[in-house]
């Protein structure tokens, strides 16, 4: 329908409303009218930062309610030309060390230096085999084994037409006189099947060539009795591919090792195998690819879910944004809502591509963020336009009362959009990069979002009050729905007090006023917030690798076994040495051994090298005791008792004779430069296991301990002023991560809720309301950190992630509360049920939304979307509880003097419900309730 004429606008003015509502224009308090006491200094600035805000806002709802369609015009025309920088940039990252790895830190730039001498070449396939009865060994077994290498060895992979062996595509080497890096007990006959079946004897083979730690690298579950082993439950076969890994899109494809593992995973995953005289072998593989396969699954699997979400979300909206009538609902209005959020979410996207950000798997949580907060924002819109009455001569959809409006509702989700973007933004700050970029989206998508709703979705509200003054069906708007005059008259007024708003002012806001309840709130809050932080100290950092895999998945059940059976077995780590004379420092590197003797308790908590199943490989020590067989006339004693090549010709020709034949194990690790100069070498140790008992069952990695063994290690390679080099193992990129996760969480929740402080206090503008909306917020974040502890999450790059967003969720119920309390009159009693009336509905549904839009991730199979479950789940409980509960009470015992907003253009109205005259007016009625 067309917009009726533009009427000027009016002042507010006290009058006697329709069906016992009396419309009362905002002023001062009762105590300022009658010259009680001047306002301070700080209600001034308060009084000032309002009233500049509502003008604004007033001004904003006007333009957008006399030109709602070209608003939406223009705002699809912005929306097309943000989304435009995915079009051309967008970029995807899944790379966990471009992820979760902190920037600028040691071990980037020692990964940088090692891979520069030593680049990593190999794609690791393995299978554990199990037969619990102890049966691996016998010849039964053994058979068995065999014959599930000769399917590895048989698998081919097509590439530009050419048909790749298993011996074109692993990892060449020497291993038991076979050409490619395997590691299995197999290698005690070669690999080779018809030597094994002449072999009569082969537990008497395997315990000839090998020491039980030598075996217990691929053996599990052993049975030994004196120097030799019986039996084994378990066994592990590793293979090596060369890889052929590039970087595309963000992503490492290696397209001939993929396809050689999807069908080695094709083959072992569920399998059990059988061998004569009834024996039963089961297999648990994994792969290199198996991860990002699990993961990728899970996000898939979870997208129906999430669009499912979203329509709960739509109906949800339906129901609580208007009526049960043809004309009333509120259907395709809520159907713009969800537009407005899918325009920030495209806008965010679209900024962040531009500017270089890439989109990682987390941002997938990004659109249930924009949703809960935008589901919020129409809320307070809605109701603050239902509970804005027309003035003496307005029609119900003039212009200037949705102006009125988002003038009151504009001031309050500012608090809130603002605040949560200034905490995103600073944010961005952390040395993560998987959490730095889901800021920089959220930021931009938070704004994106405040800017959509303040004038697409408002716009949207303003066609729907015209059509609803023009008596048009809901998603019909062509078809016309006459309705009875009693009716007719209700659609010409401001709709009834929803039940809930009822249920809150005569009920819930008494209630915690009364005098007892009233402080029984404020000890139990304040009890509640000293036992959660007592769980929060309580929180544990831990490596969260495996709940990103699925439940269900084989993976971990490869990891189960892989704890059953092989847990003994410590991290490596490496002393890479560069930049030496290694024929002059031969004493040196041989020295590293003893050097590294009785660690085992103190930091670095490294084996004794000595021990057997240490895990120390030295090329050099091997180096000279093939010397001391094959040319002991060229070694000699130096001054410390070492046995080292006597000439430097000697040292290199033999050491280039080594590597290439009996010593070619060890040809990877030295680097060289040029035919006689070695440029890098790496020595093996390591680490005891750092595995300890979870008080919740089970084990887990004591992170604390393996920041110590790094940090620990690194400072004793630097002590040694005769060796140059460094320390290092590929597991130092997850312990930097452990090492600084904690300070991220600290800092990152510290700036945020100093961004809560900040931006509070300017758009609030009253210490004293903005400091108890600060409190709340605070409160509610540390007792979520005490829920995590008791809900069995850790402090990972997730959990992370999910508290800065309970700091932008949780900003929304308090601060809508502390703002409606600085806009009522009277008694701050009377002030704290008017404002719960006013708002607490809103809030409510901006809640329950939140909550309803993530309910069915609590069936993901995602550690992610889990993740997100409990941590909106339980913000949204926190939240509320202290944004209108405690908020409320403490708002009664501290709350400061109202809003002035002395010589505004555009005042607020607030509605009382009064009871009709039915002595002067005996037709009239008491209102009926509405829907909630």
């Amino acid at each position: 329908p067309p917009a009726p004429p533009t009427p000027s606008y009016p002042a507010a003015v006290p009058r006697a409303g329709a069906g016992g509502l009396e419309i009362m224009g905002k002023g001062r308090s009762n105590a300022a009218e009658k010259g009680e006491g001047e306002v301070s200094m700080a209600g001034k600035m308060a009084n000032f930062v309002d009233s500049k805000m509502n003008d604004a806002f007033t001004k904003l709802g006007l333009a957008v309610a006399t030109n709602p369609w070209r608003t939406i015009v223009v705002a699809f025309v912005v929306f097309f030309l943000t989304v435009m920088g995915a079009v051309f940039n967008f970029q995807t990252e899944s790379r966990g060390e471009k992820l979760w790895i902190p920037q600028n830190t040691q071990a980037l730039d020692d990964q940088d230096v090692y891979e520069s001498y030593f680049p990593s070449e190999a794609r690791f396939n393995t299978v554990i085999f199990v037969a619990e009865s102890g049966e691996l060994l016998s010849p039964e077994g053994l058979a068995v084994l065999q014959e599930a290498f000769e399917f590895v060895e048989g698998i081919t992979v097509e590439d530009d037409g050419q048909t790749l062996t298993f011996q074109d595509v692993c990892l060449e080497g020497n291993t038991g006189g076979y050409p490619c890096v395997i590691t299995s007990v197999l290698e005690n006959w070669g690999f080779n099947g018809t030597t094994l079946a002449a072999d009569a004897d082969p537990l008497a083979t395997i315990n000839a060539e090998n020491t039980v730690s030598e075996l217990e690298r691929y053996l599990g579950g052993v049975s030994v009795a004196g120097d030799d082993v019986t039996a084994a439950s378990a066994a592990r076969l590793n293979v090596f591919l060369r890889s052929n890994s590039e970087v595309v899109d963000g992503d490492e494809i290696d397209e001939i090792g993929e396809a050689w593992e999807e069908e080695f995973l094709d083959y072992f995953i569920g399998r059990t195998l059988t061998g004569a005289n009834g024996v039963r072998i089961e297999c648990y593989p994994q792969a290199t690819r198996s991860f990002s396969d699990e993961f990728g699954s899970a996000i898939q699997g979870d997208v129906a879910l999430m669009t499912a979400g979203y329509f709960i979300i739509l109906g949800y909206l339906a129901i609580n944004l208007g009526e049960y009538t043809r004309v009333k609902m509120r259907l395709a209005l809520s159907a713009g809502c969800l537009v407005a959020v899918g325009m920030s979410v495209g806008t965010s996207i679209g900024l962040s591509s531009a500017f270089g950000q890439f989109y990682g798997p987390v941002n997938t949580v990004l659109p249930f963020v924009l949703l809960g907060l935008g589901v919020d924002d129409a809320f307070v819109i809605v109701n603050s336009l239902d509970q804005t009455p027309p003035l003496p001569g307005e029609r119900l959809e003039a212009p200037t009362r949705m102006a009125r409006a988002l003038g009151h509702s504009g001031v309050s989700i500012s608090v809130t959009s603002l605040t949560d973007f200034v905490a995103f933004a600073i944010s961005t700050s952390t040395v993560l990069p998987g959490l730095s970029t889901f800021c920089v989206y959220a930021a931009i998508g938070i704004l994106a979002l405040f800017g959509y709703v303040t004038t697409f979705f408002t716009a949207c509200l303003v066609i729907d009050s015209r059509r609803q003054a023009a008596t048009r069906m809901d998603c019909c708007c062509c078809i016309e729905a006459p309705l009875p005059s009693q009716d007719k008259a209700e659609v010409e007024y401001v709709r009834p007090v929803s039940r809930v708003s009822l249920f809150l002012r005569d009920y819930f806001a008494p209630f915690i006023l009364k005098p007892g309840v009233r402080e029984a709130i404020i000890l139990g809050f304040l009890a509640m917030f000293g036992a959660f932080a007592h769980s929060a100290t309580l929180l544990s950092v831990e490596s969260s690798d495996r709940s990103f895999i699925p439940d269900g998945s084989y993976i971990l059940d490869t990891f189960d076994q892989e704890d059953t059976y092989f847990a003994g077995r410590g991290t490596p780590v490496e002393v890479v040495t560069t930049d030496m004379d290694y024929y002059a420092s031969q004493g040196v590197l041989l020295s590293l051994k003893e050097r590294m003797s009785g660690r085992e308790t103190r930091k670095p908590y490294i084996k004794d090298p000595s021990d057997e199943g240490s895990g120390y490989e030295s090329w050099l020590e091997e180096f000279v005791a093939y010397l001391e067989v094959a040319n002991p006339g060229a070694l000699t004693t130096d001054a410390d008792g070492y046995r080292v090549v006597a000439t430097e010709a000697d040292f290199y020709a033999e050491l280039r004779t080594y590597l290439n034949a009996a010593g070619s194990q060890y040809n990877s690790s030295v680097a060289w430069q040029g035919s006689e100069e070695i440029a890098a070498s790496r020595i093996g140790f390591e680490y005891v296991s750092f595995l300890e008992d979870d008080p919740r069952g089970g084990k887990r990695d004591d992170t604390a301990k393996q920041v110590r063994a790094m940090d620990g290690m690194r400072d004793l390679v630097a002590s040694w002023d005769d060796v140059e080099g460094f320390a290092w193992s590929y597991s130092y990129l997850n312990w930097e991560t452990f090492k600084i996760i904690y300070r991220e969480l600290i800092q990152g929740t510290g700036l945020a809720l100093l961004a809560v402080a900040i931006i509070t206090l300017v758009l609030i503008a009253h210490p004293v309301a903005s400091g108890l909306v600060f409190l709340c917020v605070a409160m509610t974040i540390v007792d979520i950190l005490g829920v995590m502890f008791y809900w069995d999450l850790v402090v990972d790059s997730v959990s992370v992630i999910m508290l800065v967003l309970a700091v932008g969720l949780s900003v929304d119920y308090s601060a809508h509360v502390g703002h409606a309390f600085m806009t009522k009159q009277g008694t701050n009693e009377q002030r704290v049920i008017a404002a719960l009336s006013d708002i607490g509905a809103a809030v409510l549904n901006g809640a329950i939304s939140t909550f309803l839009a993530v309910v069915l991730l609590s069936q993901s199979d995602s550690y992610v979307f889990r993740v997100l479950f409990k941590q909106f789940f339980v913000t949204c409980v926190l939240g509320v509880g202290h944004g209108m509960i405690f908020l409320p009470v403490m708002l009664y015992f501290l709350g400061p003097k109202p809003y002035s907003n002395e010589g505004s253009t555009s005042p607020h109205v607030e509605m009382v419900r009064t009871e009709p005259d039915v002595a002067q007016n005996p037709g009239a009625t008491a209102p009926k309730p509405t829907g909630a």
